[in-house]
């Protein structure tokens, strides 16, 4: 819904593969267009925006720094790299999204997320901010495929592991596919956001993943589905 107008988007759609939200993004996107026009930015400027910002005790940005661009997410959803149009202001412009940092007393304190005619505001906390948000090209190739848990007496599980733009995304049986983040301090494990479920990917000599672990209630190994007999 459209908080400034009260209209709501309706999409009608003939498969549960449509890509709706996208959908849906594209046109808020269309609706509410955002500048597009990109400012110089130095690396240690952006260090001041990196931070994790909590609007609700359901729901947080998380700000960090990667490849010299400022990258969001919110909880839930994957990082997104968005682009300096003004003085502490960024932009998404594919999504509609603006945000714009409150400093005080010279420090960021707050942000202000504006799309899709809503505004959402949000304290800044003294949570820690990932150090890597997002995949190296090499690691995303190492990773990115397909894995089958075979189970006795039971249909085998799939999981189809991308990584988009650096973020990785799995989707696992008949669930949706969302997104997975970097465990610290532990190479090749993933974690869920708001579930204790991690994965544990294993890989061979030349750093190609050849399996993955789900670890939730016990654990269970997939294969690769190009290294099955």
């Amino acid at each position: 819904m459209s908080a400034d107008t009260g209209e709501v988007m309706a999409v009608l759609v003939s498969n549960v593969q449509a890509p709706m939200w996208p959908m849906a993004l594209e046109v808020s996107a269309s609706r509410y267009p955002v500048n597009s026009q990109e400012v110089p930015l130095g690396p240690e400027k952006l260090r001041d925006y990196a931070g994790v910002y909590r609007a609700s005790p359901e729901q947080a940005f998380i700000c960090a720094v990667h490849d010299g661009k400022l990258y969001v997410r919110s909880t839930r959803n994957g990082f997104r790299a968005y682009i300096p149009v003004g003085s502490d202001t960024f932009t998404r412009p594919a999504g509609g999204a603006q945000i714009t940092f409150l400093r005080q007393n010279n420090g960021v304190v707050s942000l202000r997320l504006e799309q899709g005619g809503n505004v959402t505001n949000a304290q800044r906390t003294s949570d820690p901010v990932p150090s890597q948000p997002l995949l190296t090209p090499e690691l995303s190739r190492a990773y990115a495929g397909r894995y089958l848990a075979t189970r006795l007496l039971r249909p085998p599980i799939e999981f189809d592991v991308r990584v988009e733009g650096g973020q990785m995304l799995v989707k696992g049986g008949n669930f949706p596919r969302v997104p997975v983040f970097s465990v610290p301090g532990t190479p090749d494990r993933f974690s869920y956001e708001n579930s204790p479920a991690e994965l544990q990917f294993e890989r061979d000599n030349s750093g190609s993943a050849t399996a993955l672990v789900l670890h939730e209630n016990g654990t269970l190994r997939a294969l690769r589905v190009a290294d099955l007999p």
